[in-house]
């Protein structure tokens, strides 16, 4: 019993839920009904936010790739030929810049307690290495360039998308909703059978539908813009100004920033084309008519019933790919399409620099694993043929440099190449001016 009585009381609160939601969906509907062109009013409101608003020029010049480091000049440097890393100047270094930099590339610099590079390997093989990092570097030069030229590209890009949405909203990129000169009257502009200036800007056609002689409850609720209308002293370009002044500050941007996008204008479109077809009046043409009634829908401005635009004018068969402001849209998009390409180019740039620095890298390492193989093979001393012959050669006395002897008496040992660790030492000296010169 009481099982059957929750039961019961359960399909109470159903049936008042149910009655609650049909409630408040007759009001709605009660609401939509009694205000005039709302929908159409809701969607040329966010066409004339896309074209107050701009392209995002920030975010796209900011590249997710991070930028590469500078290392390939210096290795360009430290893989130079003895006899031009030696020299007192080189390229466009001064004497002073040039020996500073060299200490910068083998000296370690606090905080750090290593050299950032040596001077490995034989002379024979740093010189191919050099001439790979003199490609590598020009490679380089020339990539950096890429990244500078598509930002300078999606800048004049987004100044182009800011003229045609200006171009779009008033008929004119040099013009502001402020010129009497981009409106007209309704015989020219909007009526059935008028010339072919319907939809010359978007700020025109805001203000017809939303305006006429008796408005009450005209796009928005309460909205009573009557000074646009199709008698008298109403029907002139300034009172359409007006209308549509009065008609903007009803479509207020939200307050987080807005950028215009391709995406944001197909939307935008594809809104505005629904409502194609939707008039309700079942006279002739009536399909590329919007807004108006079922009684009056000459688009004349005389009432609520006949606040609208008849594009029959330019539009045929729903395309309103004729309508003059669409157009500059639709050139918008492109230009913004071809801006995401520039940015897509921008980060492609930077990984194109990552990649040389990787094969910089790569090629300076051959040095390592050139004087390590050596160093194997002749039980820890690194030298090529030339320098082990010139080495034995010497007496106790010249074996310096990259020799040193082996053996306790002058005429006991032998002139033997010193290891890597001490060659490089030994250069670092020289070149750098630290320690004892022993080589002059």
């Amino acid at each position: 019993m009481n099982r059957y009585a929750h039961a019961s009381s359960g399909c109470a609160i159903f049936a008042m839920s149910k009655a609650l939601v049909l409630l408040l969906l007759a009001a709605e509907l009660a609401n939509t009904a009694a205000t005039k062109n709302s929908k159409k009013f809701s969607i040329f409101c966010e066409i004339y936010k896309l074209c107050t608003s701009e392209a995002n020029t920030t975010d796209l010049t900011r590249s997710d790739t991070p930028e590469p480091p500078a290392d390939i000049e210096d290795l360009y440097i430290v893989t130079l030929p003895t006899v031009n890393f030696t020299a007192k100047i080189f390229s466009t270094f001064s004497d002073k810049a040039w020996e500073q930099k060299k200490k910068s590339l083998l000296e370690a610099q606090p905080p750090e307690t290593k050299p950032k590079y040596l001077r490995i390997g034989d002379e024979e093989t740093r010189q191919w290495v050099h001439l790979a990092m003199e490609k590598i570097r020009t490679a380089a030069a020339e990539a950096r360039k890429w990244p500078n030229d598509a930002q300078q590209a999606i800048t004049a890009l987004a100044d182009g998308v800011r003229s045609l949405l200006k171009a779009a909203l008033t008929g004119d990129q040099n013009k502001e909703t402020t010129d009497d000169s981009i409106y007209g009257n309704h015989a020219a502009s909007y009526k059935t059978g008028s010339p072919e200036n319907q939809g010359a800007n978007l700020a025109s056609d805001l203000a017809c539908p939303c305006s006429s002689k008796a408005a009450a409850n005209l796009c928005v609720a309460g909205g009573n813009v009557q000074s646009y209308g199709n008698s008298g002293g109403a029907d002139t370009a300034g009172k359409a100004k007006t209308a549509m002044q009065t008609i903007a500050t009803k479509c207020t941007p939200s307050a987080e920033k807005r950028h215009v996008t391709p995406s944001a204008i197909d939307a935008a479109l594809v809104q505005f084309a629904s409502l194609f077809g939707t008039a309700p009046s079942t006279g002739a043409n009536t399909e590329n008519v919007i807004g108006g009634g079922t009684n009056n829908n000459n688009c004349d401005g005389q009432n609520e019933d006949s606040a609208c635009i008849d594009y029959n004018g330019v539009v045929q068969n729903k395309d309103i790919t004729n309508i003059p402001w669409v157009k500059q849209l639709l050139e918008a998009r492109k230009l913004l399409v071809e801006a995401e390409k520039q940015a897509k180019q921008l980060n492609a740039n930077k990984a194109i620099l990552q990649g040389l620095q990787l094969q910089a890298a790569t090629a300076y390492a051959i040095l390592g694993n050139t004087a390590k193989y050596i160093q194997a093979v002749e039980g820890g001393e690194s030298a090529t043929p030339d320098i082990r012959t010139e080495c034995r050669k010497k007496s106790k006395g010249d074996c310096t440099g990259k020799c040193k002897w082996d053996g306790s008496e002058e005429t006991k040992g032998t002139c033997k190449p010193k290891k890597v660790e001490e060659q490089e030492s030994h250069l670092t000296e020289k070149v750098t001016g630290t320690g004892e010169k022993s080589d002059k």
